[in-house]
């Protein structure tokens, strides 16, 4: 194999479409505390590394425990008979392109260097990066591995909230000097839930094959899809309702209001969840290897997923944008 193939293997294995869902959220809060304090934009950078690292690391381990468990096996007999469900989950030990022992080895080699990262950190910024860390680490290696298993409790997206939301940008906010503020609960709890909400998003759309192999995600629990898909929709209402009480309460600058411009894009994903709609269409932004994903089946899944992330993205930059140069 290649060395360029080796290199998109484990970019596939540790799905590196997701790792913006940890830089957007750290990036914002050093944007949010260059505004007001002093950035020592090298133990950032540092922290960064640290951050993508363990979440690579977590996108591993979450493949490995559910293989382990049988659940990978049990979702391709489902997509045999003829089912929708993930198509390429773990598609690299079937074809014994790499080990299990090998994908755990990698994974536990980055956390060991994020620990380092993290130590040296601490010593420079006090102790409660460290707590931080720890928390994230623990509730991240539990999504999926025994005996807690997260995601099979119905508690994964509260888990995705309190990691990529509080736990990484209060993080990112001490490590680059700030002290933890309004502007930062209240944006870490926003975009803690619009990235929880890409996770569930995922989950609406395993919502049979979740049932059929008796894992207990959110949608699972509420019921129906139709539920589940009210409980999205709830998700984005929350993040505009809490960016308008944050404005109204000018821990936002008025600016903010631009976040909204997502608004539309956040209803039509809603409308898009109730259909089998695999047309791509300008307006969804960056959808990956688009060609690939027709060719495996897997575009009607991707197209959802990747749309609930642009929009989470989006926001993101809007909100960072204006409480930067007017907050």
């Amino acid at each position: 194999m290649k060395i360029t193939d080796k290199i998109n293997l484990w970019q596939t294995i540790a799905r590196g479409y997701t790792i913006p869902q940890s830089i957007i959220p750290y990036v914002f809060a050093v944007v949010l505390a260059a505004k007001h304090y002093k950035v020592d934009y090298f133990l950032s950078f540092l922290g960064l590394i640290g951050v993508v690292l363990v979440h690579m690391s977590i996108n591993m381990l979450d493949d490995c425990f559910d293989w382990k468990k049988g659940a990978v096996e049990e979702y391709k007999k489902l997509l045999d008979s003829g089912m929708q469900a993930r198509t390429h989950k773990c598609f690299y030990l079937e074809q014994n392109l790499t080990t299990l022992n090998t994908v755990f080895a990698v994974a536990f080699s980055m956390d060991a260097i994020a620990c380092l990262i993290g130590l040296y950190v601490a010593y420079k910024v006090g102790f409660s990066v460290i707590i931080i860390a720890l928390f994230a680490g623990i509730m991240g290696f539990f999504y999926s591995a025994p005996p807690l298993r997260l995601s099979y409790r119905g508690l994964g997206e509260i888990a995705i909230a309190i990691i990529f939301g509080p736990l990484i940008m209060f993080g990112a906010y001490i490590t680059a000097g700030g002290i933890l503020d309004k502007p930062i609960v209240l944006s870490s709890i926003i975009i803690g839930v619009l990235i929880a909400n890409i996770g569930h998003t995922h989950a609406i759309m395993d919502f049979e094959s979740d049932k059929k192999v008796g894992k207990t995600s959110l949608p699972t629990l509420v019921g129906s899809k139709y539920n589940a898909i009210a409980v999205q929709a709830l998700a984005f209402a929350f993040a505009y309702f809490a960016t308008a009480v944050g404005i109204w309460e000018k821990i936002f600058p008025v600016a903010s209001i631009l976040t909204f411009l997502t608004a539309p894009k956040a209803v039509m994903l809603v409308k898009l969840m109730r259909t089998q709609d695999r047309e791509k269409k300008l307006w969804m932004g960056a959808l990956e290897n688009w060609k690939a994903l027709q060719k495996e089946g897997s575009d009607w899944f991707m197209m959802r997923l990747c749309l609930s992330r642009n929009i989470a993205i989006e926001f993101i930059i809007l909100l960072g944008i204006t409480c930067f140069i007017w907050g």
